[in-house]
């Protein structure tokens, strides 16, 4: 895969971390958030948060944001089996934009856009999405009918008995 940035090693595999991706990791890392088997966490008590990354069509990338209850069990290492995933930059509408400008390595602007990007977490999205992770927060997602994210059952079956 030819990308931007620093190489991880899968076996024979070699892959390169995006700048995209080091936008993020950095902006978090400066947050407290560590980085593990290419996941990035962060252990906010009540709940864990995992981002993770995708590469889709047309040269885009994509992160997203789980939600893992830890009081249903023991964390696991994917974004998509956690209690609650959503897209970050639906996470994240009012910077929306700027995220899917960044994880498009086709726009002329990219780089500009991630680094961009990583200052916003450094300054506020790292501590937006810390506080997202609480029960209230974590509650309130699931109750709304407006949460653009996957809620799985045993979060529904979690909150609707607390």
């Amino acid at each position: 895969m030819d990308v931007c940035g620093g190489r991880l090693s899968r076996g024979e595999v070699t892959v390169e971390t995006s700048s995209f991706q080091r936008a993020i990791r950095q902006g978090l890392a400066d947050s407290g958030f560590s980085k593990k088997r290419g996941l990035v966490l962060f252990d906010a008590g009540f709940s864990s948060i995992l981002v993770g990354f995708e590469i889709g069509f047309d040269s885009r990338e994509f992160a997203s944001v789980g939600y893992w209850i830890n009081a249903l069990g023991p964390l696991v290492a994917r974004v998509e089996l956690c209690h609650l995933y959503i897209r970050m930059d639906r996470l994240f509408p009012s910077h929306s934009q700027l995220i899917l400008d960044a994880g498009d390595r086709r726009n002329p602007f990219h780089e500009e856009c991630c680094e961009r990007l990583a200052s916003e977490f450094r300054e506020t999205l790292s501590s937006e999405m810390k506080a997202s992770a609480s029960f209230d927060v974590l509650r309130a997602k699931v109750s709304s009918d407006n949460f653009a994210g996957l809620v799985r059952r045993e979060a529904r079956e979690y909150f609707a008995s607390a």
